[in-house]
């Protein structure tokens, strides 16, 4: 994968976030209007916002000079098939957003400095996420 990278390679992490967000079905829902607009805006639901917070503690920090960017790999584990053998919906692409916002937000950083990465599963009882953060340099 590192020659897919363009700068020079600094710093990587890898930690687990112990546990899959909730489905991506119920991420938005309708929030309240506003002073400045009548019509309610969509907000995120308080089950991401809970398992945001709760996957905080499991964030290795990853220390990034100012004109870095980084490279965010995820690998998601889950059940890819139901006990009668139908496969299950899990949009694992749609949950990178997710998982890549509580990243940034518990390491501090802006999301535009993510440039790279990239994502895949694996059919396993134990629902998980492993990531790997990596500093690139110019």
């Amino acid at each position: 994968m590192a020659a897919l990278i363009h700068g020079r390679v600094e710093n990587v992490v890898v930690f687990t976030l112990p546990s899959l967000a909730p489905s991506i079905n119920i991420v938005y829902g309708p929030g309240r209007a506003s002073v400045h607009s009548p019509v309610p805006r969509w907000e995120v639901k308080p089950a991401w916002r809970r398992w945001a917070g709760e996957m905080g503690r499991y964030v290795k920090p990853l220390r990034i000079e100012a004109d870095s960017l980084v490279r965010c790999d995820l690998w998601f584990f889950y059940p890819f098939y139901h006990g009668n053998g139908r496969l299950r919906t899990c949009d694992t692409h749609n949950m990178c957003k997710f998982v890549i916002d509580t990243i940034v937000k518990h390491q501090g950083w802006d999301d535009a400095v993510v440039k790279h990465g990239s994502w895949g599963s694996s059919d396993s009882e134990n629902g998980r996420v492993a990531v790997r953060l990596t500093e690139v340099r110019r």
